[in-house]
């Protein structure tokens, strides 16, 4: 089964203490990307759970072509 890759917008405690844990329990979900107005807030969510990329901003992530779903969490 390919794996769908996810765009994270936001990094506000509901993704981080539920959303993006269930996420990663799934066995058809890469995160892919995660967005937050604080960069490095963005970059330690990146770290912290194996995200690909972090952007400062939504509109880099929206843009991004590899990403296939997104999850609004702010």
């Amino acid at each position: 089964m390919e794996k769908v890759k996810w765009g994270v917008l936001g990094t506000a405690n509901i993704a981080k203490g539920c959303t993006i844990p269930g996420m990663k329990m799934s066995d058809n979900c890469e995160l892919y990307a995660i967005a937050g107005r604080d960069p490095v807030k963005a970059e330690s969510f990146k770290n912290e759970f194996g995200f690909r990329k972090a952007y400062t901003g939504y509109e880099a992530l929206l843009a991004d072509p590899e990403v296939k779903q997104i999850g609004y969490y702010d």
